[in-house]
């Protein structure tokens, strides 16, 4: 018995030792750095590229080697240097895609890739590559974690903030272009709804590239991929117009060199072209610095959307928020309506559906139609209404175009026909009434701009920040922050330059979070002077929209209201 005491000591001493020796193993073994590769990628050619002002020719860009290079670890000391001169000693010119992974148990996440590149972890690593490549003659196209917008999380890359993936691929470019200032710095998104938010800016990016059917892209369902080679390549095109770069068109191992056919390019090309004048005007475009957007050089207007009339009533109360659909206006209810808003001496939000109307209950096609010239003469009344009065009118078309579903017939829809159906609604009024005010109305989501209609037709641009934004989150304590949500909505903007009104904004739950949530709305207001209005939804949302779960009522009680009237600065 009395050797039991002396077993069980020397079973954990065998234990502890065992712990230890297979902690170093494992140290030794996960420390030893996986080997960087480099190798000629058959499954991501180069097809072509599109340049509005042809600096470089399809053939040049299709004649490209390119090369995928992994960098499995932060060494300088790496195989590739000794592989990469026979490579650039072709004095042929290369793409060459850079991958970063994290090496096995090493304690990177995902988000250390990118926060290990800005904090200068890569830095000799990035010095020792980019010194070999300035000993070449060849142009040399170096393109850098891509794919980057696509919301999966196929490489490591991917999922992460914008502002994360900004910082680290400006760091990149930055110490290879002091190095090495003949490398030409390729961003390279895929292509997906969104990408303008990765943008690193144009004083760094000297190409861009999007990939066709590329698995990631495949991958992410909510934007699904167009039905045809050519429309894909378009709208791929489209959502960089912004961008006034060259755009390499890149394969995958769904779209292969010898599968593709250059006519489905050609035929891209010949669309965009054909909508030059309505997508690319001079007049569509602003800054892509969201510092430079317009200040509010008045007094901010606050507004409700009230229909119960249960606040409107309030002295501080400025703007009245209104929805009709054509029906509404060719049965006079609209008409009522909107001079019942005059006459309690508010200016009037108008947010126009345009569906309903008596000849087309439901029209699926409503901006063809609307181009055809269907609704000339509903268009012609609203603008006898709202036309020529004492009072402001904020005219909102078509709004939440850009949210893929399907509550709206407009939404969703190719962004070439909305833009021209908005620009034919808005310039509708040849006598340009000097109280009118147009609205672009987007919800703030990822690829807004897809549908920006240009600068000459867009006084403000309006957004809509729900802390409960889809039936995805029932409990209100997971609802994001105003700021939050106007932050992620405000950098989308920042390529257009137009003061921002927010038409719509609403929170769910009890009045006590209600008025925690809106005081962080009313600091977030006075904070951004681009701000020029706010408008708070004090209804419930439309049941339909939600299916089986109760729809979210954000409206909030006098006592909340004042509450947050109070807190806000510059208030009309």
């Amino acid at each position: 018995m009395k050797s039991k005491p002396l077993f069980y000591i020397l079973i954990s001493i065998i234990v502890c030792f065992a712990i230890i020796a297979l902690f170093h193993f494992s140290k030794s073994f996960y420390a030893k750095d996986k080997p960087d590769e480099i190798y000629e990628t058959p499954s991501q050619p180069i097809f072509g590229i599109y340049d509005r002002h042809q600096r470089m020719s399809n053939e040049k860009a299709s004649d490209l080697k390119h090369f995928v290079i992994k960098w499995n670890n932060a060494s300088e000391e790496s195989s590739i240097s000794k592989q990469l001169p026979t490579i650039l000693k072709q004095n042929a010119d290369v793409l060459l895609t850079i991958e970063m992974w994290s090496k096995i148990g090493e304690a990177y996440s995902s988000h250390g890739i990118l926060q290990g590149m800005v904090n200068g972890d890569y830095d000799k690593k990035v010095k020792k590559f980019c010194k070999d490549l300035s000993a070449s003659q060849s142009n040399i196209y170096l393109r850098w974690n891509p794919e980057m917008e696509v919301p999966i999380t196929k490489y490591q890359w991917q999922s992460q903030s914008y502002y994360l993936y900004i910082n680290a691929f400006r760091h990149f470019a930055d110490l290879c272009k002091k190095i090495s200032p003949k490398v030409k710095i390729v961003w390279g998104p895929s292509g997906y709804a969104g990408s303008l938010e990765f943008y690193p800016g144009s004083d760094i990016v000297d190409v861009a590239s999007i990939t066709l059917n590329h698995p990631p892209g495949s991958l992410s369902t909510k934007y699904p991929a167009e039905a045809s080679v050519p429309t894909q390549i378009k709208r791929k095109l489209h959502r960089l117009r912004f961008i006034d770069k060259p755009v390499f068109i890149l394969g995958s191992a769904e779209v292969k060199k010898d599968s593709f056919q250059q006519k489905w390019l050609d035929i891209a090309i010949q669309d965009i072209q054909k909508d030059t004048a309505v997508i690319y005007s001079q007049n569509n475009f602003g800054s892509e610095n969201s510092d430079t957007i317009q200040k509010a050089n008045s007094a901010l207007q606050l507004g409700l959307y009230d229909p119960k009339q249960q606040l409107i009533h309030q002295p501080l109360v400025t703007v009245e928020h209104i929805f009709a659909d054509w029906g509404n206006i060719q049965d006079g209810t609209f008409k009522k309506i909107f001079n019942d808003v005059i006459s309690r001496n508010h200016d009037v939000i108008v947010t126009i559906e345009p569906w309903k109307s008596k000849n087309l209950p439901n029209d699926k096609d409503v901006l063809n139609n609307t181009l055809k010239g269907s609704y000339d003469g509903v268009i012609k009344e609203l603008y006898n209404v709202i036309s020529n009065i004492n009072h402001m009118v904020y005219l909102r078309w078509a709004h939440e175009m850009e949210i893929p579903v399907e509550r709206y017939a407009w939404q969703n829809q190719d962004p070439v026909t909305y833009i021209k159906a908005y620009r034919y609604v808005m310039t509708f009024n040849k006598n340009k009434a000097k109280n009118i005010r147009n609205v672009w109305g987007p919800t703030g989501d990822r690829g807004a701009l897809d549908w920006w209609p240009g600068n000459d037709v867009v006084d403000y641009i309006s957004l809509a920040i729900y802390g409960l934004p889809n039936k995805d989150i029932t409990d209100h304590n997971k609802q994001e922050t105003f700021s939050t949500i106007f932050k992620r909505k405000y950098n989308r903007m920042r390529f257009v330059n137009k003061p921002i009104f927010i038409t719509e904004f609403g929170v769910k739950g009890p009045q006590s979070y209600k008025r925690k949530w809106l005081d962080d709305a009313a600091a977030t207001i006075n904070k951004n002077p681009q701000i020029v209005g706010v408008c708070y939804f004090n209804f419930s949302d439309v049941p339909k929209a939600w299916g089986k779960i109760e729809p979210p009522d954000w409206s909030i009680t006098k006592e909340t209201f004042l509450h947050f009237t109070e807190q806000l600065e510059h208030v009309k």
